[in-house]
């Protein structure tokens, strides 16, 4: 079973200018990694029509799935409607079902709806409309030399209600997906470069439907096992195969599978050994006893923290010698 790809293109100036976090492209692959969708790549744009339609043409190249989101506002600065209505040389028709969702949403928060937002129900001849329970501004599926185009609002929770409602089921009608399974590896106390080299031979001698991804953080390196295939059960097997393989050469830097952080992995020891444990913090701030208690059930085995900031503290409350202190 071939891939399937996406691309997703975020419209917008605000995006490239650095004032609004592009959340979106996160959810969406979370999403649609769970379908068996890939996202291959993403590209922000900003508000002007040249690069649109070079993004739009570049992305048909490399994916089957072409996911636009922003510039569908009521204002002249958002041009992905008319846009998109010219790529497709289809022109723009009022859709009466829109205009009556936007008329009644005006009026549940009584308010006057003026000609722009009568404008929004304005949409590509040629496509097919998505609702908006959320907002005003529907969303547009086209269809073109087997490729599917879908433009989305950048409001993020409605463009998740959109796509969880609407275009993840369509998505699913439409292709033949295949089945992308994770597993997560969590290691700490070794470096990329150096675990690298001690896995080496393991990696080399994957199945070629498994990949293996680095996945480095301060102090700590995630490996991500990817297999892609059309049984996930099978997938689950062959990955769990891998992994057992894998656990004697690096166990003593594993401290847990999927989410698992080390936060919990330092309760689950100190519950087992029927161990507590206190801290005295300075630069950190608290920071170390906020960790450790952001894990339910943390009072089991956490007796609490001092935060000594000054040295008059560190000496009179911790005991920690002047000496030490101008020292170091």
């Amino acid at each position: 079973m071939r891939p399937v790809w996406a691309e997703v293109i975020t419209i917008g100036d605000e995006i490239l200018y650095g004032q609004t976090l592009d959340t979106n492209t996160q959810w969406m692959g979370q999403r649609l990694n769970e379908i068996g969708v890939k996202i291959i790549r993403k590209v922000a744009l900003g508000d002007q029509r040249e690069e649109i339609v070079k993004g739009l043409d570049e992305a048909s190249q490399r994916a089957d799935i072409i996911l636009i989101t922003g510039g569908l506002g009521p204002t002249k600065d958002d041009i992905t409607k008319k846009t998109l209505a010219e790529y497709f040389d289809t022109p723009l028709i009022m859709n009466e079902e829109i205009l009556q969702h936007i008329t009644d949403l005006f009026t549940k928060r009584n308010l006057k709806m003026n000609a722009l937002n009568e404008a929004q129900a304005l949409v590509p001849r040629d496509c097919t409309v998505i609702p908006n329970s959320q907002g005003t501004a529907p969303g547009m599926w086209f269809e073109h030399d087997e490729k599917v185009y879908v433009s989305m609002p950048g409001v993020p929770y409605e463009m998740e209600t959109m796509m969880s409602e609407s275009i993840i089921p369509k998505l699913r009608e439409v292709f033949a997906l295949p089945v992308i399974y994770h597993q997560m590896i969590q290691t700490v106390g070794i470096g990329e470069s150096w675990l690298a080299e001690q896995i080496e031979e393991w990696e080399d001698n994957l199945p070629p439907h498994i990949r293996l991804a680095y996945l480095p953080s301060f102090g700590r390196v995630k490996l991500r096992l990817t297999a892609v295939g059309e049984n996930r059960l099978q997938l689950e097997e062959d990955v769990a195969a891998q992994v057992r393989q894998l656990e004697p050469i690096i166990q003593k830097y594993i401290y847990g599978y999927g989410d698992k952080t080390l936060e919990e992995a330092v309760g689950e020891l100190l519950n087992e050994a029927e161990k507590t444990l206190a801290v005295a913090e300075s630069c950190t701030g608290g920071f170390l006893a906020h960790s450790l208690t952001s894990i339910p059930g943390s009072s089991r085995y956490f007796q609490g923290g001092v935060v000594a900031y000054s040295n008059a503290l560190k000496t009179s409350l911790l005991g920690v010698l002047e000496e030490t202190l101008s020292n170091h």
